[in-house]
């Protein structure tokens, strides 16, 4: 038995690209940048919904749809200006597309008469044609010239579709009841594919039909009910005006229908005085296409991309104990094991790159949803504001895409509202009236980095410290960078907004942000300058599962060091570093002060008596600041599978994962940035009488 379910998903799955496609398209109508081939695609969008909702008696989506599709279809069509009016009434009708679509995908449906009003919306701009008003398309129908002339025609269409074309969600009974809406209809069976009974699979279609149609349509209009299987079809469409209201036979002669090169036979004319056969998109008529053959891309469920992920890190971890057995006697006594060995490990690297390129998807998806936000923001504060984006297409995992919609919502929301001030604020400052939001995405060795920048105020960091001390954030004497201060909007229920909107003012929305990357293994990070903007940028993974590590040894632990983290290894002595009272221990490294974190003291680690030296690496935060981290023993460079921790242990900020190592072990895997956040909260807490007498130590 045929499972309806797979096709449902397989229809929703679609949906949600016909839907991506729409809200672009309308996007760019509201931005004034409407083309031809825009309003095309926006049609093709809807209709394709419509019909896939069909095929599954979605009636709700089928007649909402339906509204819909007629509303561009005259606005394509020449008869409707698309007027702002029309934009804004599309928009509100997308979003009702949505939820009855969503309603079915999830069983529930919205409230009886849901869209009704927005239904009613939609037809009040539709043209009747019996009214009078101009209904001619912005396009003549070259493709039919004896329908210009008009008059009753007779069409012959000979419609065979594929094999594969039920398993892709297409059924060929709702065509043929397409066409029965354009006029009379005479449909007789071809049954010559069907195969025996023992031999039918029931996922597979073996019927073909010869279609007669009496109707005053063009050819056009046929063609494009055919327009969305055409690949998984053939079709042939012949035709022939009806003079004085009969007609002996409604099929062309073989000599009038396109031969193998696509003309008549007889040089291009027919000899029965009828239109010439006019040939479909899919070519004349022969064996079933192949499908398979064009397809670029398939859908696969993300479950099982998941296993084969799980599996690519199970190898990886077995790729590092193998690499552990490697050593010189090995070599020598069995080289042919070795380079074995080493060619299979090469193979498990392209595998896993492979592997996690399956998973990556560009952000694009995500970023397309933006300019609408900001456009109904920009609405309900009364301020003018421009969102321009760039680097859509850089690549991310699809779980970090999947959880990014919402810390990204709460990004422009505070630009918007907190950042960019109003037109009459502007002018005052000498800037254009209209604000403008830059949205960026970009990838830096193995993270993402996401950047919403603002040309508005700033921050105002005395009103932070002041909020911060009123909602008990911070001690009314604690002594701040502006750093410091910048990063407290991060702060659960901060907020500077001094009443509560729709928008702000429930302390709930960067310290959002903050969680959810957090949560996926990133950072979160802000930059301000006074009267000139802010910047909002997000450090995150390029994937969840693999990354390149340094494996380092402090104390009787080992422990991993993100390699894109890594400037620089040095061995240092004890008159390299020096002690700053305001700063602890320093390096000066290529004309910088760098601060040295003492992992031992940080990690409560005791130093080994017979230690010989100290190692320093020098790593880069997510900011781009230098900090170094004193370290026992540089094991060596590996590829690490990330596990998280979250789900059994309470967030630790200088942690963000752990990997079993080839040996069995578990290492946790250090977040550089964290640490500092680890050595501001001890700060205080520090009961070192002689933090000089603890510089030597280390020494």
């Amino acid at each position: 038995m045929i499972d309806l379910d797979q096709f449902r998903q397989t229809f929703f799955e679609e949906c949600d690209d016909y839907l991506a496609t729409l809200e672009a398209q309308l996007m760019e109508f509201q931005a004034g940048e409407a083309t031809t081939e825009g309003i095309e695609e926006a049609f093709r969008a809807i209709h394709s919904i419509k019909g896939g909702a069909g095929a599954f008696g979605f009636k709700r989506i089928i007649a909402f749809s339906h509204e819909f599709e007629s509303l561009l279809d005259q606005v394509r069509g020449g008869q409707l200006e698309l007027s702002d009016d029309i934009k804004s009434a599309a928009l509100r009708a997308f979003d009702v597309l949505s939820d009855l679509i969503n309603g079915e995908r999830n069983g529930v449906e919205p409230a009886p008469g849901y869209e009704t009003g927005v239904a009613g919306e939609l037809s009040a701009f539709l043209i009747d044609d019996a009214s009078g008003q101009p209904d001619e398309p912005a396009k003549p129908d070259v493709a039919a010239p004896a329908q210009q002339a008009g008059g009753l025609q007779r069409y012959r269409v000979l419609f065979t579709p594929s094999p594969t074309m039920l398993q892709r969600g297409n059924e060929p009974i709702l065509l043929i009841r397409e066409l029965r809406l354009l006029g009379n209809l005479n449909v007789e069976l071809d049954d010559t594919r069907l195969p025996a009974l023992g031999e039918i699979e029931p996922s597979k279609c073996y019927l073909g039909w010869s279609i007669d149609l009496e109707s005053e349509c063009s050819q056009a209009d046929i063609e494009e009910i055919f327009e969305f299987v055409e690949g998984d079809c053939e079709f042939d469409i012949s035709q022939e005006r009806i003079e004085s209201g009969s007609v002996s036979s409604g099929t062309q002669p073989a000599a009038a229908r396109p031969s193998a090169a696509g003309m008549p036979e007889n040089g291009g004319q027919p000899d029965d005085g009828s239109m010439p056969a006019v040939p479909a998109k899919t070519g004349p008529a022969g064996p079933a296409p192949t499908r398979e053959q064009t397809y670029t891309s398939i859908r696969v469920d993300l479950e099982r991309i998941d296993r084969m992920v799980n599996m690519v890190g199970e190898i990886v971890i077995a790729q590092a104990a193998i690499l552990q057995q490697v050593d010189d006697p090995l070599n020598q006594s069995h080289p042919q094991l070795v380079e074995n060995l080493q060619q299979f490990l090469r193979h498990t690297q392209n595998l896993q790159d492979s592997v996690m390129a399956i998973r990556a998807q560009p952000v694009k998806s995500i970023f397309d949803r933006m300019p609408r936000l900001v456009r109904e923001l920009s609405k309900q504060t009364g301020k003018k504001v421009r969102l321009i984006t760039s680097g859509e297409e850089t690549e991310i995992d699809k779980t970090v895409i999947e959880r990014l919609t919402d810390p990204l919502t709460h990004m422009m929301r505070n630009a918007v509202d907190h950042g960019v001030e109003t037109p009459e604020q502007r002018a005052a400052a000498g800037k254009a009236e209209e604000g403008t939001l830059r949205l960026n995405a970009s990838q830096r060795g193995s993270h993402i980095i996401i950047e919403l920048s603002d040309d508005g105020k700033g921050l105002d960091r005395e009103g932070i410290r002041r909020k911060a001390v009123e909602r008990g954030l911070i001690a009314a004497d604690a002594q701040l960078s502006e750093q410091e201060t910048d990063n407290l909007i991060f702060k659960p229920g901060f907020s500077t907004a001094d009443s509560v909107s729709s928008i702000s003012g429930r302390g709930v929305g960067m310290d959002v942000v903050n969680e959810n990357i957090r949560k996926l293994g990133g950072r979160a990070a802000i930059r301000s300058v006074e009267g000139a903007g802010s910047t909002v940028t997000l450090i995150l993974p390029l994937t969840l599962a693999v990354m390149d590590g340094m494996v380092v040894r402090i104390g009787p632990t080992s422990f991993i060091v993100p390699l894109t983290s890594i400037i620089e290894s040095l061995a240092i002595g004890k008159t390299d570093t020096a002690f700053l009272p305001q700063h602890g221990e320093v390096l000066r490294f290529r004309e910088h002060y760098v601060k040295v974190y003492d992992l031992h003291k940080l990690f409560g680690f005791a130093r080994q008596a017979n230690a010989s030296g100290s190692l320093l690496m020098v790593m880069e935060t997510d900011d781009g600041q230098l900090i170094g981290l004193r370290v026992d023993e540089i094991i060596g460079q590996q590829q690490v599978v990330v596990k998280t921790l979250e789900n059994n242990f309470n967030n630790t900020p200088c942690v963000s994962g752990g990997s079993i190592m080839g040996n069995g072990a578990v290492a946790l895997i250090l977040d550089v940035s964290g640490l500092r956040d680890l050595e501001a909260a001890r700060r205080d807490e520090d009961d070192d009488p002689d933090p000089q007498a603890s510089h030597d130590e280390a020494a």
